[in-house]
């Protein structure tokens, strides 16, 4: 069982709309647990909004206000954790074996204080202005940082306006490849972005 916990230094930054579609693309063809213990639940509403049952063989959602490892469930074989965003210690009880840490430009210095380097990390910068030297400027800020995998995800309208309408049929193509190299255990320090 991999236990995948996604954090950020402070809201807005889209870890719950991450969780959700990162638990989408990892049912497909593994039995998932997505622990929605954020405040406001969003990734679990998100869920239904996606076609949650579409999924619901291989996807369990479970609501909660505190985090407990006895919650970790081993007839699953990813388990993620959308955490409250910290500094937030009820989230750290959880032994994970990825870090995801979800940021935008603005905070990224502030992320990078909390880091744990004993895990396999991986970076998001999300709600990059889509223009491509913005993306490339990023990709160049970020490619040498120390972590597993980075992700550059530019701001996409449909996305963000989703508490609003249907988007049952929406893709995040950056956490799908996302989810594919976690499943492949392809770390390599790389930056997956869309140019």
């Amino acid at each position: 069982m991999y236990v995948i916990k996604v954090s950020s230094v402070k809201g807005g930054v889209g870890k719950s709309t991450i969780s959700a579609y990162l638990s989408k693309y990892l049912s497909k063809k593994h039995k998932v647990l997505l622990i929605d213990a954020d405040i406001i639940k969003y990734s679990s509403y998100l869920v239904k909004l996606l076609g949650g049952l579409r999924f619901e063989s291989n996807l369990a959602v479970y609501k909660v206000d505190k985090i407990d490892e006895k919650i970790l469930d081993n007839s699953y074989d990813y388990v993620v954790v959308d955490c409250p965003h910290f500094p937030e210690a009820n989230c750290n009880k959880i032994n994970s074996t990825i870090d995801i840490y979800v940021s935008d430009i603005s905070s990224l210095d502030l992320l990078l204080s909390y880091v744990d380097s004993s895990k396999i990390k991986i970076l998001i910068i999300n709600m990059v202005s889509p223009f491509p030297e913005d993306i490339e400027n990023i990709v160049e800020k970020i490619k040498n940082l120390n972590f597993d995998l980075k992700v550059v995800i530019p701001f996409i309208p449909k996305i963000y306006m989703s508490k609003f309408k249907g988007i049952e049929n929406s893709e995040m193509e950056m956490i799908q490849e996302m989810a594919y190299k976690i499943e492949k255990a392809d770390f390599n320090g790389q930056v997956i972005s869309p140019l």
